[in-house]
Order: C-alpha cells, then sequence, then structure tokens
C-alpha cells in the first residue's frame, strides 16, 4: 500500500473510532429515554445498534492497531 494511502487509511480508521464512541453515548442517552417513555421495544432496538457499533468499533480500531504495527 502507497505510504500516502496508509497515512490516509490510518487516520479514517482512528477517526471512525472516535466517531462511533462520540455517537454511542447519544445513541444510549436516547435508548434511556426511550425507555422512560414507555418505548421499550425501542430502547431494546436502539441498544442492539449500539451493541453492533460496539463490534464495528473494536474492529475498527484493530485494523488501526494492525497498520500501526506493520513492518515493525
Amino acid at each position: 500500500m502507497a505510504d500516502k494511502e496508509k497515512e490516509n487509511l490510518k487516520a479514517l480508521l482512528k477517526y471512525w473510532v472516535a466517531h462511533n464512541q462520540d455517537h454511542g453515548v447519544e445513541f444510549k442517552e436516547w435508548a434511556g429515554k426511550a425507555q422512560a417513555m414507555g418505548e421499550h421495544e425501542v430502547a431494546v432496538d436502539i441498544e442492539k445498534a449500539c451493541a453492533q457499533m460496539d463490534k464495528a468499533t473494536t474492529l475498527f480500531r484493530q485494523a488501526f492497531q494492525k497498520l500501526s504495527t506493520e513492518g515493525k
């Protein structure tokens, strides 16, 4: 992979991790609000989506670490 592209990919992965974490906090807040409104099924769906996003974030973090340790 070209050095410039590799650095761009690393920057994107780092951004995606932070972006997902920021949105995850917001989504969890809204799941709580939905629960408080009595919208239990909606809250469950939001919580499930958060869990999937957490899995994606973990994979983005792993990919970033792999790129960062290549050739060392």
